[in-house]
């Protein structure tokens, strides 16, 4: 079988988060998600393989996409495709204006300008010489979802692989209600050979043929501890994982051990949590931490906490301020609360930046 490629989940921006502004004037954690789509199709080609496939959210802010974000991406993707490389993408929700997916409303459409780029906005089947893989783009409900893939004939799905975007049980340590089940939708199930899910940011095999392709980079302090990267498909399923920085959190007792934090945290960005710590410490602490090539670094001091209850809900005081957010959006009852989330420690990290900056 020749190989064919997927990613999922690059979530194109100008992430503010540690970024700085390249020589081209791009950002350069955006620059970073680029480099990793390139090596993707580089890496697709040097095994015989001309077909790419991208499982939604290509871009990160919904509704709107910057042009100095869009170009880039642009830029990126001609220089693919001009290398023999066939790109077939399905929108995520982070690329849609609505909550459901049509060609006027999402934002990849304008990509489908550009010749060997195909915009899925429908059940389709695409051909990868003698196999078929069938395309899904997000759907507004599971339901929904339930719906277009049963458009898909039985006979048809025999053999052949699926790619969506939607959350399925198992990707993450904790479950949701709101999620599909592997058992459902694997092999036994829905009846396709494999099924390739995007949407959350952890790459896993849960079982029954079904995969969570996971980001392809990790974005935030939320993707701490998870398997970013892309995928390359034949007659199995190999995970490439991602070159770029991770985020990762380092303890009191981890940054005790010099050689292992040496290890732990050159080239990534690193979250610091101590229960106190002075000011010339914690200068000297980051001052270690940038020499030993981290490309970041946050520092927080986390109190000891007292459970106080008011209003029905328990509030940890002293709790640092991502924890009470954190908890608060899990009592809240959102569809996507994995998406809301991952927005709400995105707006966290920036204003502990600003703060930082001020002093």
């Amino acid at each position: 079988m020749i190989p064919y490629s997927i990613s999922s989940d690059h979530h194109c921006h100008n992430w503010s988060a540690f970024s700085e502004t390249t020589e081209g004037g791009v950002n350069s954690r955006l620059s970073t998600i680029l480099k990793e789509l390139t090596r993707q199709a580089d890496e697709l080609l040097e095994r015989g393989g001309t077909m790419m496939f991208l499982a939604g959210d290509l871009f990160h802010v919904r509704g709107s996409v910057d042009p100095s974000v869009l170009n880039p991406v642009v830029e990126t993707i001609r220089g693919i495709v001009d290398r023999g490389v066939q790109i077939h993408a399905i929108p995520g929700n982070h690329d849609l204006k609505s909550n459901d997916t049509t060609e006027l409303g999402n934002a990849i459409q304008v990509l489908s300008t550009i010749e060997g780029f195909t915009v899925v906005t429908r059940p389709t089947a695409v051909d990868v010489d003698d196999h078929v893989v069938f395309m899904v783009p997000w759907r507004a409900t599971l339901e929904a979802l339930r719906e277009s893939v049963n458009t898909i004939p039985a006979e048809q799905r025999r053999g052949a692989d699926l790619i969506i975007h939607a959350p399925i049980n198992g990707s993450l340590p904790v479950a949701f209600d709101n999620a599909l089940d592997p058992k459902e939708i694997g092999d036994i199930g829905w009846g396709f050979r494999r099924v390739f899910s995007g949407h959350f940011h952890n790459h896993a095999c849960l079982g029954h043929g079904v995969f969570s392709i996971g980001a392809t980079t990790q974005q935030t302090w939320r993707d701490i501890g998870s398997k970013a990267g892309f995928l390359i498909v034949d007659d199995e399923v190999t995970f490439r994982a991602s070159r770029a920085p991770s985020f990762i959190e380092i303890t009191e007792v981890d940054a005790a051990d010099e050689d292992e934090l040496t290890l732990t945290v050159d080239g990534n960005y690193v979250r610091v949590r101590f229960e106190s710590i002075k000011p010339a410490q914690e200068k000297e602490l980051r001052q270690i931490l940038m020499d030993k090539k981290a490309q970041g670094v946050v520092i927080q001091a986390v109190r000891e906490t007292a459970t106080v209850a008011r209003a029905g809900a328990s509030v940890s005081a002293g709790a640092s301020i991502e924890t009470s957010v954190l908890d608060f959006v899990a009592m809240l009852d959102y569809e996507d609360k994995a998406a809301v989330t991952c927005l709400a420690e995105e707006v966290l990290i920036k204003t502990r930046e600003s703060l930082a900056r001020a002093d």
